[in-house]
């Protein structure tokens, strides 16, 4: 059973272009999860945080704060993790940008860094020896968590009636499909 089975909302054209869209993206995180391919499946998992977020964007831009301001409202909400939404951005600074842990925002505001494990499969969250510098998170954890979190967020856009989100629902193309289905 596919977790994200469920998501499936087509709620008027722009709800139902965003849920194919991150439909797609959800499935092809789930296959890296499962076949432990850890750097596209943070990578999916970051980028999909900062498409959310900047739905709320007057400008439809991602930026730090409008990823913040996400994690803040809808995943922190699922889970309690051993991060704050800074150290988070700073993890996906590192991960989508050069594929390592630390990142210039981490070194610089003197950030967490996230390490990341599997479950079953924690060796390098076992490695971490100073917890004040480092955590750890179970990648099952971190996608499972933005489910749950996508749902809701999706289930409160349904019921916005915020201009800047469906501004921004309206310019996503209506053009795009899946040319190898998953």
């Amino acid at each position: 059973m596919n977790p994200y089975e469920n998501i499936n909302f087509d709620k008027g054209p722009d709800l139902g272009r965003l849920s194919n869209r991150m439909n797609s993206v959800l499935r092809t995180i789930q296959y890296c999860v499962e076949n432990k391919r850890l750097f596209p499946a943070l990578t999916l998992i970051y980028t999909s945080i900062d498409i959310l977020g900047s739905l709320q964007d007057e400008f439809g831009s991602a930026s730090g704060d409008n990823f913040g301001d996400w994690v803040k409202k809808y995943f922190f909400t699922i889970k309690s993790f051993p991060f704050t939404e800074k150290d988070l951005y700073g993890a996906r600074c590192g991960i989508v940008h050069t594929m390592r842990y630390d990142s210039k925002h981490a070194t610089r505001d003197g950030l967490k860094e996230i390490v990341y494990g599997f479950r079953g499969y924690d060796a390098s969250i076992n490695k971490i020896t100073d917890h004040t510098k480092q955590v750890g998170v179970y990648l099952e954890d971190l996608f499972e968590t933005l489910l749950a979190a996508y749902k809701q967020y999706f289930d409160d856009l349904k019921c916005s009636s915020d201009q800047i989100v469906k501004t921004n629902l309206s310019r996503l193309p209506s053009d795009y499909v899946d040319l190898i289905p998953l």
